[in-house]
C-alpha cells in the first residue's frame, strides 16, 4: 500500500475511535459536523468488513437506495478531496479510486480488516 494511502486509511481507521479529526477529514468535519461524518467515515470502513463477510460486494459500496445518503458522501468527497486518492464517488456507489490497482485494494481491505474494529453493542430491556 503507498504511503499516502496508509496515512488516510490510519486517519479513517482512528476518526472511528476518537471521533477526532486529522489532516484529511478537517474540513469535512467543519462542514457536516461530528456525527455526519462518524457516520460516513463508519460506513466505508464498515463496507470492507462485510466483503469478508460476503454481504458487499468488493467493488462498490451500493448507496442507491438511499437519496440522502448519497448526498452526504457527495459532500463527504467534495470537503474531504485526499478520500479520492483512495475511493471515489459515483452518485449511486462509492468505488475505488482508479489510481488504486486490484492489488493494492485487496491490500487495502487486510489492513481495514485487522486494523477496525467494530465495537458490539447489546441493548438489553428491562421490563417494567
Amino acid at each position: 500500500m503507498k504511503p499516502e494511502i496508509r496515512v488516510i486509511i490510519n486517519e479513517l481507521i482512528e476518526f472511528d475511535k476518537t471521533r477526532k479529526p486529522k489532516k484529511s477529514l478537517n474540513n469535512v468535519y467543519e462542514k457536516q459536523g461530528e456525527r455526519n461524518v462518524y457516520v460516513l467515515n463508519g460506513k466505508i470502513l464498515l463496507w470492507h468488513k462485510k466483503v469478508f463477510l460476503n454481504l458487499e460486494l468488493p467493488e462498490k459500496y451500493d448507496i442507491s437506495e438511499h437519496k440522502k445518503l448519497q448526498e452526504k458522501f457527495k459532500n463527504f468527497f467534495e470537503y474531504c478531496p485526499d478520500i479520492k486518492k483512495v475511493f471515489s464517488f459515483h452518485g449511486d456507489h462509492i468505488g475505488w479510486s482508479n489510481d488504486v490497482s486490484e492489488n493494492e485494494q485487496q491490500e487495502i481491505r487486510d489492513y481495514i480488516h485487522e486494523n477496525h474494529k467494530v465495537p458490539v453493542r447489546i441493548r438489553i430491556n428491562k421490563k417494567s
